[in-house]
């Protein structure tokens, strides 16, 4: 852009000499013109001072008319004659010439007008396209900048001097570098080595962010400018923030690691959840409707998790959610349930919801909620208590019956719900369990350690 500029300045420049010269032209024409006028001024008074002689003549003649001297008045009739003669051709010759320099000089001038409006045209238009060049440039987003084939810089928009801090002229040459992150100039440099061999420009590097001290990631590109001939004579480049476009990409390729990671998680957990209800069941019948009802439990709380950024999964919503989902509603007055709020770590959620999911449905079905227990009543009490490494959750679920229940793995929670207390919570999460089932009720116990990180903000690993 600054050798086009160049040129349009010299081309302006050519033309302005050249109005000079046809103005001093014209006024040497003028200057011609007037010499003229003074040699025909001359010529008059010479033709006057013809007329003078011709007069002298003429009386030398009528005093001559009775002379002898013969010869002598035809001499001088003959002189004047040809006199008169020469004055006729020169005065002809000196009205051809005026003629045909005040035509040479109204077709100068009409020349040198056009000239001068062609002129005028011209430096208007490049004015008014470099003007609406200007407006573009300064108000893309993108920072726009102009080099040499080898990297050094001629010229720079003034978003790049807001978004580095660095003037145009500091930016010239290879002072761009200075706004580049020290890590990423040299695949700058690479990329015009590259460029420089025929190969398209483009890097993504950090560039420094003069209005808070950062550093964001822009990505940028350059094309070739060529002559005619196909000859390089720059590069014209432009710098693209992709700061935020990186970040994203980032976060979701952690997303899709982590659905990958739960995909593969709750795949394990459908594979065991039928091998155990297989297990525990003699019929299909039998083996469809467990299995369904704890597959929806695992759909619960799938939802929950897929709500977690926004709204963190707590014990107390887990509880509900599983109470509820299989007949534990919050309007039972059998139904106590008394603790702080306790945010849970997304990796416990699952194994957690799995237990309570296995402890209400028997509850409703078999215990304390079931229609056979209209005295009976679930109360479940949890706080949290100081640790050696942060804090602990201590949870009690407690059932009490008024009516003796069955004990063994038929018809109470001694099958995959017991299993999931005293060894799956303990092996996954690192809890202490107990599970005591007698004739008036239903006593387990959960004590899980929990950080200090979880407690404070919700933030769920």
């Amino acid at each position: 852009m600054q050798k086009q500029e160049s040129q349009n300045e010299d081309e302006i420049e050519q033309l302005r000499v050249a109005l000079e010269d046809a103005l001093a032209e014209n006024q040497s024409l003028a200057k011609g013109q007037q010499d003229l006028e003074d040699r025909l001024m001359e010529l008059r008074r010479q033709v006057r001072q013809f007329e003078s002689v011709q007069a002298q003549s003429a009386a030398r003649a009528g005093a001559l008319k009775h002379s002898t001297e013969a010869s002598e008045r035809d001499a001088a009739l003959e002189e004047l004659n040809v006199a008169m003669e020469e004055l006729q051709v020169f005065t002809e010759e000196l009205e051809a010439t005026n003629r045909e320099l005040e035509a040479r000089v109204e077709e100068r001038t009409e020349e040198l007008t056009a000239a001068n409006a062609r002129l005028r045209g011209e430096i208007a238009a490049r004015e008014a396209s470099e003007q609406r060049m200007r407006v573009l440039l300064e108000g893309i987003p993108q920072l726009v900048w102009q080099a040499e084939g080898t990297g050094e810089w001629l010229w720079s928009s003034p978003q790049w001097t807001q978004q580095t801090g660095l003037a145009q002229e500091e930016s010239r040459g290879w002072g761009w570098l200075r706004a580049v992150h020290p890590d990423d100039r040299e695949a700058a440099r690479s990329a015009w080595a590259r460029a420089a061999q025929g190969q398209p420009f483009e890097v993504e590097a950090r560039l420094f962010c003069s209005a808070d001290g950062s550093f964001r990631w822009f990505q940028s590109r350059a094309t070739p400018v060529r002559n005619a001939v196909g000859h390089i004579l720059e590069w014209l480049g432009t710098s693209t923030d992709i700061h935020d476009l990186r970040e994203l990409q980032g976060r979701q390729s952690v997303m899709v690691s982590e659905l990958q990671h739960r995909t593969r998680n709750l795949l394990g957990v459908v594979s065991g959840l039928a091998s155990q209800t297989d297990r525990e069941v003699t019929d299909l019948a039998e083996f469809r409707s467990r299995f369904q009802r704890r597959l929806e439990a695992l759909s619960r709380v799938q939802g929950l998790l897929s709500r977690a950024d926004q709204q963190p999964v707590t014990l107390e919503m887990l509880l509900r959610t599983q109470l509820e989902a299989v007949g534990g509603q919050q309007s039972d007055s059998r139904l106590h349930l008394r603790g702080p709020e306790v945010p849970l770590r997304k990796s416990f959620v699952q194994t957690l919801s799995l237990a309570f999911h296995e402890l209400a449905t028997n509850a409703c079905k078999h215990g304390a909620l079931s229609e056979d227990e209209a005295g009976g009543h679930l109360e479940i009490d949890w706080s949290l208590e100081p640790a050696a490494d942060g804090q602990c959750l201590h949870l009690t679920w407690e059932e009490h019956f008024t009516k003796a229940k069955p004990n063994g793995d038929g018809g109470r929670v001694g099958g995959y719900g017991r299993e999931l207390i005293e060894r799956a919570l303990p092996h996954a999460m690192g809890a202490q369990t107990s599970f005591v089932l007698r004739d008036g009720g239903l006593r387990c116990t959960i004590r899980l350690p929990l950080d200090a990180a979880q407690q404070q903000g919700g933030k769920n690993p």
